[in-house]
């Protein structure tokens, strides 16, 4: 396990005060979300998403989702488009917030709205009742230095899997790209696990197919189209390897690790599907 200290991280699905809208409702046009609100924090550099249901009391010929500018920079929605609606039906909605690794800490409120059709198929009018969001967003947590050094598990002071000298450093590798930050994330836990193995083959076999998942998403990520993309990927890689086997015992039970699995034949995805090995949906990141 990793040590843990003052853990902070949380997503939490809270009631909000929000200002009636019954008066702006005269047409009977509305729709209602579950949950009907939310309240976040995300960690600079890090990532969040959360499904979201939305229904239409009446009919609508299209409904479309509108994110307002206070959150655009930190927040996407996949589907943005929902088309026609039948009265009751409901859609699901992915909200991905990611927040950039220079991201000023700080809280941020805002609000996806839903947006009707009208006469004019480019014409979309607000509907009432918007999903009131709050926002948090957390500093990377600090250096451990050498005291990250001392165990095998490092410090993890946020709790989010991650110890706290390779969340800072995908941060500041990758402070460009959601993408490329949750792809390292993701390959990076798993390697994570990978020290932890011990003598049991059966866990290193595994394991393994669960480290080639998050590797092959890394790749998609870059491109790996040509030589030069591929290379790079696998380059940044390494050095994001080389980041977690930081202490000779790292890198002890890493080897440790890749030697139980000596003798092993593992399946691996075809570049065409390489973007199934991601466990988030790169579309609905920004970038």
């Amino acid at each position: 396990m990793f040590i843990k200290r003052n853990k902070v991280r949380t997503l939490v699905f809270a009631a909000m005060f929000v200002p009636s809208l019954a008066a702006a409702d005269d047409d009977g046009w509305r729709v209602s979300w579950d949950p009907d609100s939310a309240v976040l924090e995300v960690t600079a550099g890090g990532m969040e998403s959360l499904e979201v249901e939305i229904t239409a009391d009446t009919a609508q010929a299209g409904v479309k989702l509108r994110v307002s500018a206070s959150l655009r920079p930190f927040l996407t929605v996949t589907p943005q488009d929902f088309g026609a609606l039948t009265a009751g039906e409901r859609r699901t909605a992915i909200l991905t917030f990611a927040a950039p690794g220079e991201a000023a800490a700080g809280a941020i409120t805002g609000q996806v709205r839903a947006r009707a059709r009208g006469d004019d198929d480019d014409d979309y009018e607000n509907l009432p009742l918007p999903l009131p969001i709050a926002l948090t967003v957390l500093p990377l947590p600090p250096d451990p230095g050498e005291a990250g050094k001392a165990t095998l598990e490092g410090i993890d002071s946020d709790g989010d899997g991650l110890r706290d000298d390779v969340q800072r450093y995908i941060a500041a590798t990758f402070p460009d790209s959601a993408r490329a930050r949750a792809a390292a994330a993701q390959y990076a836990k798993k390697v994570q696990e990978t020290l932890f193995v011990g003598n049991d083959r059966v866990k290193a076999v595994n394991l393994s197919p669960e480290l080639q998942r998050p590797r092959q998403c890394f790749y998609f990520v870059f491109g790996g189209e040509t030589t030069d993309e591929l290379l790079g990927a696998i380059r940044a890689t390494d050095r994001l390897r080389a980041q977690i086997l930081d202490t000779p015992d790292r890198s002890r039970a890493y080897l440790a690790y890749n030697a139980l699995l000596a003798g092993g034949v593992f399946r691996v995805l075809p570049r065409s599907q390489w973007k199934k090995g991601c466990a988030f949906d790169p579309d609905a990141l920004p970038n």
